[in-house]
């Protein structure tokens, strides 16, 4: 049986932060709503909702087949969904308190001595304040995202 892994990540509490955690709950709707079907009989999907990544994960991460991350970005110049295969790349810091996850990957290929495929979908956000609704703009960006990301998981079954 296939493994995939999805992990949204960021602050729900801090409006357009909280996406990942956004498409990791339309994901899991969309997935509990399908399972009756069995349109995904020969693939597990589990989902993560998490405020940041930590080096721990690298356990959580090392047997599956697939990882699927999703974030929030805030650079103006970049587009509203970017989606983008990811390679292990350690890069040092001079802190570990923000973990890329490529530099998970390289984590989990160093202690054991493999990685999983990966895929980071990146959504742009434009309110970071208190709240837990996203902007109109990054919402309809993360529903891109879901609909990528459902098709991606079910290539893979």
């Amino acid at each position: 049986m296939k493994s995939i892994l999805i992990i949204g990540y960021g602050n729900q509490t801090r409006s357009d932060d909280g996406v990942g955690w956004y498409v990791a709950d339309k994901i899991e709707k969309e997935l509990s709503s399908k399972r009756d079907s069995a349109s995904l009989s020969s693939t597990e999907v589990n989902l993560l909702k998490l405020h940041q990544l930590t080096i721990e994960l690298a356990e959580e991460v090392k047997d599956r087949e697939f990882v699927i991350f999703v974030d929030a970005h805030v650079n103006d110049d970049k587009d509203w969904l970017i989606s983008e295969k990811l390679n292990p790349n350690f890069k040092r810091g001079l802190t570990m308190h923000y973990l890329t996850p490529e530099t998970l990957l390289a984590i989990c290929e160093g202690l054991y001595n493999k990685a999983p495929k990966a895929h980071l979908f990146s959504i742009k956000g434009l309110n970071f304040d208190f709240g837990e609704k996203l902007s109109n703009q990054t919402q309809n960006a993360a529903d891109q995202a879901v609909e990528q990301i459902i098709k991606m998981v079910r290539a893979m079954d």
